[in-house]
């Protein structure tokens, strides 16, 4: 994001107009434009438009999170604390992603620093691997370099509660010993 004095230092540098020539076509004065750039001022939304206008550009305003919250290396990186995950916050970032197919490959691209937990490590692998399956993206590099688990990770439960849950679970978490049921991160449409 633009502080408004980078933002117009940029569309007037941009457009190669002079303070001068910039302020007499968005119909301010150049004293404006020069407080603008230097900080001293902080323009409406209004004058923003008139002059990014002025300089043959148009202002866009958007709101919503930074998109490098929405990634997940940064849910990974946000634990509560060293052995776990926001389990709400991944869950949140899958259903965002799934409706927003078009984010998926940025999302998972960089990968999360790896835990002390090889089952946090693989659940995270797995989670970009459906997604970018799911997405018909080629998968990330990184998660090649997560080795699968060598005895599979059940979440709690009974034997009943274990089997169904490994019947359910992707085939991406099934081949990395993750059995943990779709219905865990993903939800039924």
């Amino acid at each position: 994001m633009s502080t408004p004095q980078e933002l117009v230092a940029r569309v007037r540098s941009e457009s190669g107009l002079s303070q001068r020539a910039l302020a007499r076509r968005a119909g301010c004065t150049r004293s404006t434009i020069v407080r603008i750039e230097s900080g001293e001022m902080d323009p409406t939304v209004t004058m923003l438009a008139r002059i990014t206008a002025a300089a043959g550009q148009r202002l866009t305003i958007a709101s919503g999170r930074p998109r490098d919250n929405r990634t997940l290396a940064a849910v990974a990186a946000d634990r509560p604390d060293t052995d776990g995950l926001d389990w709400t916050r991944l869950r949140g970032l899958v259903d965002w992603l799934i409706t927003h197919d078009d984010l998926i490959r940025d999302a998972v691209r960089d990968p999360p620093v790896r835990t002390r937990d090889a089952r946090v490590d693989n659940l995270l692998a797995a989670i970009a691997e459906k997604l970018t399956d799911d997405a018909g993206l080629p998968r990330p590099r990184w998660t090649d370099a997560v080795p699968a688990l060598s005895t599979p990770w059940h979440a709690p439960g009974t034997p009943r509660m274990r089997a169904r849950e490994a019947a359910t679970a992707p085939q991406q978490f099934v081949r990395r010993n993750v059995l943990l049921g779709k219905s865990n991160l993903w939800r039924s449409a």
